[in-house]
C-alpha cells in the first residue's frame, strides 16, 4: 500500500549522539518538485513524484527551529518540524511517514487516537535509539529503530505493528522486550533482531499481559525474527489468553537460566488458554530450555497447529515439544529430542522425534501415522517407522533426511518424512 504522506521527524528529546549522516537539504537541482529526492522517496517506500502528498516533519533543531505548537497543516519544510516522538504520533495526518532523525531518545507515551495509520521510521542512514515506549491507541508502525528499552503496548492499544528494529534490552530498560497487555488486538512484530544483554535476569522477552479473567490478547503475528540470546531464565515468548496468536518463520535460541538459577525457562509457551494458536516454520536451536510448551493451566487450548518446525540441540532434560490441547494438530516437524502430546482427539502426522514420540490422550480418537522415531509409547500407526533419521548435515543446520534415509519418501505423498522447511543451512537472519 502506497502511504499518501511523508513527514521528516528529527529529534532531539535528549541530547543528540552523533552527527548527520546526510546532509538534511539535498542541493537544488537534485529536488524534484515535491522538494524532496526521489531517491529518499523510494528508500522508505513512497512513489516517486506527484503520486504521493509530502509534508514535512523533523523534530529537532538540526537544520531548523522545532515547535511543537504547529499543527499538522503548517509543519511542510524540514525546517519547521516538531520536537517531539509523541506530537508526531498524536497529530501527523493518516498515512504519514515520519522520519526520525539520528539521536537517542527517552522512554515516551505514544498515543495516537485520530483516524489512520502513521509510521515512525528511522531516517535513512541515521542511527536512532529509542529507550523504550508505551504505546496506546491505533494505527502505529516504529520501524528501523535501536531500541534498548520495553515497548508496551497498552490496554486496548490496536493496529500497532513493530518492524525491522533492532531490539536489545538492558537491565536498566527494563528488560523485557515487548509488553502486550490485555485487550490488544492486531499486531505485527516482524523482521526484528530481539535479544537481552547478559546482565538481564528474569524477564520474558515477548510476554503477554492477560489472564483467562481480562481480555484476551487477539490477533498477533510474530514473525521473520531472530530471537536470541534470552539467557536470563525468561521465556521468549510467553503468551496468555490468546486468540488467533501465528509465531511463524523465526529463528529462536540461547534461550537458557543463569548458572544456579531455579528458573524454568520455555521458548514458546502458552498459558490461561488459547484459541487459535499457530506455530510454523520456525528454528529453535541450541537451548536449555523447552521448546514448544502448551500447558493447561487455568484455560484449554484450542485450535492448535504446529507444523514445519526444527528444533535442534536441546541440552537435556529438557523436553523440545510438549503439548497439550483439544484437537491438536501436529505435523512434519523435526525434533532432535522427544515430541510429547496430551489432549483430545491427538493428530500427529509425518513428525521426526530423535527421543521418541510421547502420548498421552485423555479421550477421542489419536490419530498417529507416519512419524519417525527411536521410540513410541503406543503401537505406532500405519506408515510410522521406529528407527533413528540421518541427517544431511545436522552441525550445519540442514535437517532433510539423506536420500537412503529411513523416513525418506516415506510419508503422505511419498515425501520425506518430518519438516518441509528443514534447511536452515543459509544465514537468512544474520544480515540483520
Amino acid at each position: 500500500m502506497t502511504l499518501p504522506a511523508l513527514a521528516v521527524l528529527a529529534g532531539s528529546l535528549v541530547a543528540l549522539t552523533a552527527p548527520h549522516a546526510h546532509a538534511v537539504t539535498p542541493p537544488r537541482a537534485d529536488l524534484d518538485r515535491d522538494g524532496l529526492k526521489d531517491s529518499l522517496e523510494r528508500q522508505v517506500g513512497l512513489t516517486p513524484g506527484h503520486a504521493d502528498r509530502i509534508a514535512f516533519v523533523d523534530a529537532g533543531s538540526r537544520g531548523g527551529r522545532c515547535s511543537d505548537e504547529r499543527g499538522a497543516e503548517s509543519v511542510d519544510s524540514v525546517k519547521s518540524p516538531w520536537c517531539s516522538l509523541a506530537r508526531a504520533a498524536a497529530d501527523a495526518p493518516a498515512g504519514t511517514t515520519v522520519l526520525v532523525r539520528g539521536g537517542s531518545y527517552r522512554r515516551i507515551l505514544l498515543n495516537r487516537t485520530r483516524g489512520g495509520p502513521v509510521r515512525l521510521r528511522a531516517f535513512p542512514g541515521e542511527h536512532v535509539v529509542l529507550r523504550g515506549a508505551s504505546v496506546s491507541g491505533q494505527g502505529m508502525r516504529l520501524e528501523g529503530l535501536h531500541i534498548t528499552g520495553t515497548i508496551s503496548l497498552l490496554t486496548g492499544a490496536r493496529g500497532i505493528a513493530l518492524v525491522a528494529n533492532r531490539w536489545i534490552t538492558n537491565r536498566s530498560g527494563g528488560g523485557t522486550n515487548l509488553q502486550i497487555g490485555p485487550g490488544v488486538r492486531d499486531v505485527l512484530v516482524a523482521a526484528n533482531r530481539i535479544a537481552q544483554r547478559a546482565s538481564v535476569r528474569g524477564p520474558n522477552a515477548i510476554n503477554f499481559d492477560s489472564t483467562n479473567a481480562r481480555p484476551a490478547i487477539v490477533a498477533v503475528t510474530i514473525r521473520d525474527n531472530r530471537i536470541g540470546p534470552i539467557a536470563g531464565g525468561g521465556d521468549a515468548i510467553q503468551a496468555k489468553h490468546t486468540r488467533g496468536l501465528t509465531i511463524s518463520h523465526n529463528e529462536i535460541f540461547g534461550v537458557r537460566r543463569p548458572r544456579g538459577s531455579a528458573a524454568h525457562p520455555d521458548v514458546i509457551q502458552s498459558i490461561y488458554g488459547a484459541s487459535g494458536l499457530t506455530i510454523k516454520d520456525n528454528f529453535i536451536h541450541d537451548i536449555a530450555a523447552q521448546g514448544i510448551f502448551l500447558q493447561r493451566f487455568m484455560g484449554t487450548n484450542r485450535g492448535f497447529d504446529a507444523h514445519d518446525n526444527v528444533i535442534a540441540r536441546v541440552a537435556p532434560p529438557w523436553v523440545a515439544f510438549s503439548a497439550n490441547a483439544r484437537k491438536p494438530a501436529i505435523s512434519h516437524n523435526t525434533i532432535a529430542g522427544a515430541l510429547r502430546a496430551g489432549g483430545a482427539s491427538v493428530r500427529l502426522v509425518a513428525n521426526i522425534a530423535t527421543k521418541g514420540v510421547l502420548v498421552e490422550p485423555e479421550g477421542g480418537v489419536t490419530r498417529e501415522r507416519y512419524n519417525l522415531a527411536v521410540r513410541f509409547t503406543h503401537r505406532p500407526g500405519a506408515g510410522s517407522i521406529k528407527a533413528v533419521p540421518a541427517f544431511r548435515n545436522a552441525g550445519k543446520n540442514d535437517f532433510r533426511l539423506k536420500r537412503g534415509s529411513l523416513g525418506s519418501r516415506k510419508g503422505p505423498g511419498h515425501r520425506d518424512i518430518g519438516s518441509r522447511r528443514a534447511n536452515w543451512s543459509h544465514p537468512v537472519f544474520r544480515r540483520r
